[in-house]
């Protein structure tokens, strides 16, 4: 579609000048659909399009999406946008604060026995499992065909069976939470509490190219603007304008980029990047009668309380690996820091006894953010569909064991050394391995496509096991 038809469709309604709300899915309208979710790219000329209207200062830009929120982020690579993830049901804002929809205990008790069971039963000539944190989906996109209807009917049952609501989406099912929640909704709240309260009385855009984001076009219909992205002629939709392809959303946003600018406002290249004003307020989800919670009002030893406590609360998890999704969720560096550090003072070599062997602080340190890093970026090629920070995180807390191992061989160090010490010791470190290794699988096991697991986990066992061989060698008191 060439850019002078949106002259016909948005002319009248977006004036030179004028600011916009302008929303957006990704997969399928800001890139194009691909045989995995991890192969989509977004173009360059794409990205650069979108920056220049979300830095313009003329513009609320949001991308809802049905990937989680982290993984669409890392898509797109723009920190100055809301992104909104699983369908709406995690917001992410450009400072870092969350919003997310509660889900029932009970039901997401059932998350990970929903996985398994698809993965025992119809996972099977090509088809997966997305594990989105909040939400799944069934692909069979590259499934043979003869086998398709099948497993997508018996993908359903399943789903529903674990009390998630199963919806059929482009070549999979979707597996959303019993929630009256979905995009419409999302977009309703994102405008309503970052753009505008009375957003309906301002200008509103939105494309995508699915079922799920026919949701937000009833939601605006009336008020805003809405194009949905398809070949098919026959496809009925509450979209305002359809628009073929990925291509067409591309001259799409280069139309609103030359509106916004068209007012003797300075160039893209000439404008200072900043970041969108957003509130700061983290919104309470579980009381909606509680007071808003602000960091930059609170005190600064109630910021730094808080935030050891998330540090310690991923502590404990890791030393019981129940909950897949903790060290996912909000993913820090400053446990694997504590980790790493603490264990590279208490390995590294006495400076007084040339003979001690033992490595230096800046070896092991260097060994365990390397080496977290080697796994991440071949956890990453092979397909992971978490951010590679998220993935560094949970490497470096899952030193926690070995960091336990290290300390109990070293009480053991302090007698004198027998047979039976060093068999003690080398079942101390053992066991650290062990745990750190399941804690880690444990929590990245899902990120990755079935059929690549055992090619992302062998990285992960044999990086524990330089970190516990280290533990073990270490002799000097």
């Amino acid at each position: 579609m060439s850019q002078p038809d949106f002259d016909q469709y948005l002319g009248d309604y977006l004036k030179p000048g004028d600011t916009v709300a302008l929303l957006l899915d990704y997969d399928g309208t800001l890139a194009e659909l691909t045989s995995h979710p991890n192969l989509t790219q977004m173009s360059d000329e794409m990205r650069e399009s979108l920056r220049n209207i979300a830095n313009s200062g003329k513009a609320f830009v949001s991308v809802i999406s049905g990937r989680d929120v982290d993984g669409v982020k890392e898509k797109i690579g723009i920190n100055n946008i809301i992104y909104s993830g699983n369908h709406g049901l995690e917001v992410l804002y450009p400072n870092g604060t969350r919003h997310n929809q509660g889900i029932p205990k009970d039901v997401a008790d059932n998350f990970d026995k929903m996985i398994d069971h698809l993965n025992r039963e119809v996972v099977h000539h090509g088809s997966w499992v997305e594990n989105k944190r909040v939400s799944i989906t069934f692909h069979f996109r590259e499934a043979e065909q003869e086998y398709v209807p099948e497993m997508a009917a018996r993908a359903k049952e399943i789903i529903e069976s674990y009390g998630y609501r199963a919806n059929p989406a482009h070549a999979s099912v979707e597996g959303k939470p019993p929630i009256q929640w979905n995009k419409g909704l999302a977009a309703e709240y994102i405008l309503g509490s970052s753009f505008d309260p009375n957003w309906r009385t301002r200008k509103v855009v939105f494309a995508g190219d699915d079922t799920t984001d026919e949701d937000v076009m009833k939601m605006i219909k009336g008020t805003g603007r809405s194009f949905r992205v398809t070949k098919d002629k026959d496809v009925v939709t509450n979209a305002d304008y359809k628009i073929p392809s990925v291509d067409a959303v591309y001259h799409l946003l280069k139309w609103i980029e030359s509106r916004l600018y068209d007012d003797g406002a300075e160039s893209p290249s000439e404008l200072m990047t900043g970041e969108m004003t957003v509130s700061s307020v983290q919104q309470n989800t579980t009381d909606p009668t509680a007071p808003n919670f602000n960091t930059l009002d609170e005190p600064i030893k109630a910021t730094i309380l808080r935030d050891v406590k998330a540090v310690g609360v991923k502590f404990y998890h890791v030393l019981i690996p129940k909950e897949k999704n903790t060290l996912l969720k909000e993913w820090d560096l400053w446990g694997p820091l504590v980790l790493c550090t603490f264990m590279a003072t208490i390995l590294q070599g006495s400076s007084d006894d040339m003979y001690d062997g033992g490595p230096e602080f800046a070896q092991v340190f260097v060994i365990v953010w390397i080496g977290a890093m080697i796994v991440t970026l071949n956890s990453k090629l092979l397909g992971s569909n978490i951010s590679f920070f998220q993935s560094v995180c949970v490497l470096g807390y899952c030193l926690t064991p070995c960091a336990l191992a290290l300390i109990v061989c070293r009480i053991i160090l302090l007698a004198t050394q027998t047979t039976f010490l060093f068999f003690l010791r080398f079942l101390v470190a053992g066991a650290g391995f062990g745990w750190a290794t399941y804690a880690s699988i444990i929590f990245l096991g899902d990120s990755q496509p079935p059929n690549r697991k055992a090619l992302a986990v062998y990285p992960i066992f044999l990086f524990y096991f330089i970190i516990s061989w280290l533990v073990i060698s270490h002799s000097n008191v």
